[in-house]
Order: C-alpha cells, then structure tokens, then sequence
C-alpha cells in the first residue's frame, strides 16, 4: 500500500513538474531547466517563480527602436526597413540600424533573490529529510 502511495505521489510530481515546464516554453523559457528546476524543489514553487518571471515571448514581439521607426507624416510605427509607410502610403528612406546600447554592469543579488535561493535550499533540505524518513 505505501509503495503505491508512494509511486503516484512522485508520478504527480513528475506531472506537475513537467507541466511547469510547458508553461516555460510557452512563456519563452527553455523548459528542460524548469523541468529540472521543478523537480528538484517543488513544482509548486517553481509555477511561483514562473508566474512573476517576465515573458519572454511578448517582450521579443513589441516593437522596438531597434526594429522600427516613426513615419515622418503619421508618426505610426513601421519597420525599420520599409520603403513605404503601411498606414499612408509615404516614402520612407531606410533608416540605419542605431549603435547598440552598451550592456549595464552586473547587478548584486536583491533581498528578493537571497531570499528565493534560500527558500530553494530549504525546500530541497526537507525534500530530502521527508525522503529519507518514507
């Protein structure tokens, strides 16, 4: 009866990970890392940290200074490479790419990181203690 128990309580979690993995592809993730992540801690907590990490899919998608430009005669948003304005028709001139912005030194841990990284090590710790004693 335990081993029963026990076999469906790590399938779940299994299935719980890897549907925390699946999130992450969606939201732009590589999903074996959350996989791993989820397994390994707790899928429960690893949904939390993807829930308030950014999506990365729709960031990719909005519109940039880097992929468009301004129309000079309806200032709507057109590719950088567009001959011609897509909402009146103007001539445009191919506009360069601008240099790249330079990268912003490395940032120290937040409170909010030493807190997740302890809260993993915790959540690991019991993982094991709680396997350990089943």
């Amino acid at each position: 009866m335990v081993e029963v128990f026990l076999l469906v309580l790590i399938l779940g979690w299994l299935g719980l990970a890897l549907a925390v993995a699946i999130w992450a592809e969606d939201r732009g993730r590589d999903g074996l890392l959350w996989f791993i992540f989820a397994a390994v801690t707790s899928p429960l907590l690893a949904g939390v940290f993807l829930a308030i990490s950014k999506n990365l899919k729709t960031a990719a998608a909005e519109p940039s200074s880097r992929t468009h430009v301004r129309c000079i005669d309806c200032a709507e948003l057109v590719l950088r490479e567009a001959r011609v304005c897509k909402h009146c028709g103007a001539k445009l001139d191919p506009q360069p790419l601008p240099p790249p912005a330079p990268k912003p030194p490395p940032q120290p841990f937040s409170l909010f990181d030493k807190i997740a990284m302890v809260a993993v090590v915790v959540f690991v710790v019991v993982g094991f203690i709680v396997f350990a004693v089943l």
